[in-house]
């Protein structure tokens, strides 16, 4: 398999604590992660050697957790699932393989409470690993205390090794969640059933901003669902990002009666000869294997690349930047 890019970030100064007692954990193969995860204080950051990991059962996060991949080859951690707690503030991901044992990596459902201001995952790879309707993060929780302050997506690659997923944020109609930002950045998302934010809740004030992205194979059901889909007061940026929607008549983006949307130098391929509620997305005149280098839906395959091949849109720099 060939080497994938990632961004050089200095991960431990990227997600550093400012509390007086942090302490850097370091875990090595062979330990008991799920103890280092239950004795560390929330000021903790846990840092892995490279290997493999696996936390067997669901973990119910009652504090931060900031969990990190040492620098160089990417740890792989078998998950099942968070299930968020109150009391935690923080869930940050770096630098890791996620291989999903369960649906969903951060679940919330019935009447369990979440108050959280970040879920963030930066630098990793999350292989959603073969149930099919899986998703990054899910809300079903009808609890009167449902917050999430932000969720962030940064230079990763999600995919669904074994069947098409759902969405990357999934949030139920019948949720009572809160969110304030949903951002999705230099990353490449492949293989959904649906589309990639699925917010079906009406939210009071949500910002949602996607730049430099690759979505390839989004939406493979003919789903009637849009691939940004938002429900209440919202406010959606889409910029320098590349789509190849297979299916039939496929929506781009449904923001509602009070949303708000700005498509920037945005592409999709001619899979379809039209797209509903484009709003400004642009259309290249060539199909996926036209549009780029050696896509298939498996970005961990050693022949795939999602680089574009028009020199033009290069030097636009449109998508994500790790296939250029």
């Amino acid at each position: 398999m060939k080497k994938l890019k990632f961004l050089a970030l200095p991960l431990l100064g990227l997600f550093a604590l400012n509390a007086a007692s942090a302490r850097i954990v370091e875990v090595a193969p062979g330990d008991d992660l799920r103890s280092a995860l239950k004795q560390a204080s929330a000021a903790d950051t846990l840092l892995l050697k490279s290997g493999e990991y696996a936390l067997s059962t669901q973990i119910v996060q009652t504090h931060d957790i900031v969990l990190l991949g040492e620098e160089g080859e990417k740890p792989v951690v078998h998950f099942t699932n968070f299930v968020l707690g109150t009391g935690a503030r923080r869930l940050v991901l770096g630098n890791l393989h996620i291989i999903y044992d369960r649906k969903y990596l951060v679940y919330n459902a019935g009447e369990s409470e979440v108050d959280i201001d970040e879920i963030t995952l930066r630098g990793c790879i999350v292989n959603l690993n073969g149930e099919n309707g899986a998703s990054l993060v899910l809300n079903r929780s009808t609890a009167a205390k449902n917050r999430i302050g932000r969720i962030t997506i940064d230079d990763c690659i999600v995919y669904n090794s074994h069947a098409p997923s759902h969405g990357v944020v999934n949030i139920g109609k019948e949720s009572t969640v809160q969110l304030s930002s949903i951002t999705l950045r230099n990353s490449t998302f492949a293989d959904f059933v649906r589309g990639a934010v699925i917010v079906s809740a009406p939210m009071q004030d949500l910002k949602i901003d996607v730049e430099n992205c690759a979505f390839y194979d989004i939406n493979t059901s003919e789903n009637s669902g849009a691939i940004f889909h938002a429900a209440g007061h919202v406010s959606m940026r889409i910029a320098r990002s590349i789509f190849h929607l297979p299916g039939a008549s496929p929506k781009f983006v449904d923001a509602g009666s009070g949303g708000r949307v700005e498509v920037v130098d945005s592409y999709r391929t001619d899979a379809q000869p039209r797209v509903r509620n484009p709003y400004g997305l642009k259309t290249l005149s060539g199909d996926a294997r036209a549009t780029f280098a050696s896509a298939t839906d498996d970005p961990l395959d050693g022949c795939t690349s999602y680089r574009i091949v028009d020199p033009a849109l290069q030097e636009k720099g449109i998508g994500d930047p790790r296939w250029r």
